[in-house]
């Protein structure tokens, strides 16, 4: 193995990695890093056929569009403005606090903002689940896209120099 190759499986083995946090991070979009290494070993080795390319990518990019329209559709329907900056702001503090920030900020503060705005205890307890059942629900969309996309690299990397 030359030093380039083992340079390249490096960079696109922590771009996979990358790729599998982000899916947890939200300011990392985790499916596109976990493509972008499966692209570097496709670059090097052809090791995938164009089609399976094009189709990851079309998935990686449906994910990542379904994570972020959902949870907007979702403050969007209930109408409510104020459960949309409290779930902005729980999210930019949730990342002081990660792993667990990130999922319970959010909720908090969109409870919070919401509780303040309309008084409504049960509405504001409605929204703030939808919101956390929304990231839930991305949040394993995009994990299981990127470990999907991991396995494929890994299984390469593993044939094209460990067998």
């Amino acid at each position: 193995m030359l030093i380039i190759e083992i340079f390249y499986i490096s960079i696109a083995t922590l771009i996979i990695l990358i790729g599998i946090a982000g899916t947890i991070i939200p300011i990392i979009p985790g499916p596109i890093f976990s493509w972008i290494g499966l692209l570097l070993l496709q670059l090097f080795h052809k090791s995938f056929s164009i089609s399976f390319m094009l189709i990851t990518l079309i998935l990686v990019i449906a994910i990542s569009v379904i994570d972020h329209v959902i949870p907007l559709y979702i403050v969007k329907k209930t109408k409510s403005k104020s459960a949309l900056v409290g779930c902005t702001i729980g999210v930019i503090v949730g990342l002081f606090f990660i792993p667990i920030g990130v999922i319970i900020c959010p909720i908090i503060f969109t409870f919070i903002f919401e509780f303040f705005s309309s008084y409504n205890f049960y509405n504001s307890i409605k929204i703030s689940l939808k919101i956390f059942i929304s990231f839930i629900l991305g949040t394993l969309g995009k994990l299981a896209i990127s470990i999907l996309l991991s396995f494929y690299f890994f299984k390469e990397v593993f044939s094209l120099y460990f067998s």
